[in-house]
């Protein structure tokens, strides 16, 4: 259960009374009297960052409630809004530091992950580096990476200082297929699908065009739950030493992968004949 503690895409201006009435921070209906948008620009993006003390005290209030709400609760990640641009980056991370901080004291203690930071504006468009740097348990960034890596088709492969969860939401809106979810699980990333189902809110093509990629997703996390053994150990998955599984090679690569862990094992595994690049 991904738990969203403030709110999401605070740039999209057309949802701006909404968003500031329903957090209170409009100021003609406010009974706080705190004014959500001071400079008057129609946009309200000061409530992302902490230029106004009196919501940074509202928003670590309503925090301190979320945690005690759900923290018993083992299934849980914090993330601190969707999609909000770079100028709530010293935001995003004061309220990260801040969860950390409250669960101290707390049984159960919970990730707190940081997305890409969206905007419409160029200029306010956030880069992955600023999710690396952040604080953040775990990540979502966007497709593009160094040394001509692409989230999307040729993921830069996890070095195990961030959790990465490769969101289709931040990598395509409404995207992804097969080699993308199986790239992704080989190469230490948990990659997730922003499910368009029936196509009432999104999505226009048929349903059914996603189903080798909820199948794929599937199928890893079946593998993922088959080499948890012991459970609980720091494991990744690599492809065999020189081995490119592609349509092409299939007859001639073994399409098995060896399972490399902390501990002084090693174990290959079956996962079928792939199709596609998924090295």
């Amino acid at each position: 259960m991904r738990v969203l503690v403030v709110e999401d895409d605070s740039d999209l201006s057309e949802r701006l009374r909404g968003r500031l009435e329903q957090e209170g921070y409009a100021v003609d209906i406010a009974t706080n009297g705190i004014d959500g948008d001071p400079n008057g620009d129609g946009r309200g993006i000061e409530t992302h960052t902490l230029k106004i003390p009196a919501v940074t005290r509202l928003q670590e209030a309503y925090v301190r409630q979320v945690i005690d709400t759900v923290g018993d609760l083992d299934n849980v990640l914090y993330e601190i809004a969707n999609e909000s641009g770079n100028y709530s980056t010293e935001w995003q991370y004061h309220l990260i530091r801040y969860i950390r901080e409250q669960e101290k004291a707390k049984a159960k203690r919970h990730p707190v992950g940081m997305t890409f930071q969206w905007a419409g504006n160029a200029k306010q468009k956030g880069t992955n580096k600023l999710l690396f740097d952040s604080p953040a348990d775990w990540i979502s960034p966007n497709p593009g990476a160094a040394g001509g890596h692409d989230y999307r088709t040729n993921p830069l492969p996890a070095d195990g200082k961030k959790v990465i969860l490769t969101d289709t939401d931040h990598l395509w809106g409404i995207g992804g297929n097969a080699d993308w979810a199986w790239k992704s699980f080989l190469r230490g990333h948990n990659p997730i699908f922003m499910d368009p189902y029936d196509n009432r809110v999104l999505g226009k093509v048929a349903p059914t065009r996603w189903e080798s990629l909820r199948a794929s997703l599937g199928q890893t996390r079946r593998l993922a739950e088959r080499v948890d053994d012991p459970p609980h150990c720091a494991a990744a998955l690599t492809p065999l030493s020189g081995c490119r599984v592609t349509a092409s090679h299939a007859n001639s690569c073994s399409s098995r992968f060896r399972f490399a862990s902390a501990f002084p094992f090693a174990r290959t595994f079956g996962i079928g004949r792939p199709t596609g690049d998924r090295r």
